[in-house]
């Protein structure tokens, strides 16, 4: 299942150590990731499974950017974020907030894709597409 999450670089830009996101080597997925890394995070999407959305979602440097309703079903990234809970869409705002993104437009019409959409902009403003480099890549074993 393709998952959204906001993740902390790693890497030092070096042909050795190539920026990435901390996902890259936690678990081995096809994933996409904004084009320039800016602010010490980026937006990933990833094709993961539960056990490695679990995986993910367990360590400090990743965070999901899933969106459940209040009876907990996973919404589509194109459904009005108004159908998740008011504590829900604050604390999205409020995670955006804290990361130095500008969230007023963030709503409760707004969609995730909106929000995703929001994070792009804000890692590259100049970014003429959204996800770039869909890769294979394998947490070390």
């Amino acid at each position: 299942m393709k998952r959204w999450y906001l993740c902390e670089i790693i890497g030092d830009g070096s042909d050795e150590e190539p920026f990435r996101p901390a996902s890259a080597d936690l678990v081995t997925a096809n994933w996409g990731a904004t084009d320039n890394p800016a602010g010490g995070w980026m937006i990933v999407e990833a094709d993961v499974d539960a056990a490695q959305h679990a995986t993910l979602f367990a360590d400090a440097r990743v965070l999901s950017m899933e969106t459940r309703d209040a009876g907990g079903r996973e919404l589509d990234l194109d459904e009005p974020l108004s159908a998740a809970t008011q504590a829900y869409r604050d604390g999205v705002v409020a995670l955006l907030t804290a990361r130095g993104i500008d969230a007023r437009g963030i709503d409760g019409r707004a969609t995730m894709r909106d929000v995703v959409h929001t994070v792009e902009q804000h890692c590259n403003p100049k970014a003429t597409r959204r996800l770039t480099q869909t890769q294979t890549q394998g947490a070390e074993t």
